[in-house]
């Protein structure tokens, strides 16, 4: 191995991590695609001097603290506190074991509670109400760990015990769950999402896929077809696009 190429990975090492969703490196994107047409420069070097221009090193340093961003957001441990409350609720009230199949292997989506009044459900989906513990051990994840925008603190980092179980409790009443009964279910969540479109005007909030969670806030767009139908990016529409598939 090179002397060169063991210097660049310790710098790689030693880079600021910045957070960094996917949300924020299309916008970084798209910011570089208009430098490129008003300056004339290549895209590559387009694509650095945005970087530059919010705080990272070059491009490369974009991505690298993306993928850090996507392995943190992945592991964050949920309060012990409120891991035992989930625990000790699955042990009195187990979900049954179509649904614990459906969370771990097979295809589930959340719904905003007011969203969902106007769900209309097909044979092939019922709702999950038994799994509400499954749900949460992501949701809640989600919910504590998340950074506030003003003050960069999160409720893990700011509140009690007691308090993050009933912030998280009452945060849990906000959605409805279904899981699929078919047999075939969706691979991708570009498939997932068309099916739900199918039975809601409103997107989803999160989609479970082979145990899998996404956080419907943390993807930049979903194209069908070609077509984008769900978006996060300022300036377009983020609900679901009214014309069914």
């Amino acid at each position: 191995m090179s002397t060169g190429h063991i210097c660049g990975n310790m710098k790689e090492r030693t880079m600021q991590h910045i957070p960094t969703k996917a949300t924020a490196v299309e916008k970084l994107k798209r910011l570089a695609k208009t430098h490129r047409k008003t300056t004339g420069t290549s895209l590559a070097v387009a694509l650095d001097a945005v970087a530059k221009q919010h705080g990272y090193e070059h491009w490369k340093h974009v991505t690298i603290c993306q993928e850090q961003t996507a392995v943190i957001h992945r592991t964050k441990p949920l309060p012990e506190a409120l891991k035992q409350y989930l625990d000790e609720a699955a042990a009195r009230q187990p979900a049954a074991v179509e649904t614990q199949v459906a969370f771990e292997h097979g295809f589930v989506f959340a719904m905003d509670v007011k969203d969902a009044a106007d769900i209309a459900l097909t044979p092939d989906y019922t709702e999950a109400d038994d799994g509400w513990h499954l749900a949460a051990r992501d949701l809640c994840r989600f919910l504590v760990h998340h950074r506030d925008e003003d003050t960069g603190a999160t409720l893990y980092e700011t509140q009690s015990d007691e308090d993050l179980i009933e912030i998280a409790l009452d945060d849990l009443s906000n959605y409805r769950c279904y899981r699929y009964l078919g047999d075939t279910a969706p691979t991708t969540l570009e498939d997932a999402f068309g099916r739900i479109r199918q039975l809601a005007f409103f997107p989803p909030t999160h989609i479970w896929l082979s145990g899998k969670c996404i956080d419907l806030e943390d993807v930049p767009e979903i194209r069908i077809g070609g077509k984008v139908v769900f978006s996060t990016m300022p300036g377009t529409a983020r609900a679901a696009n009214s014309n069914r598939v």
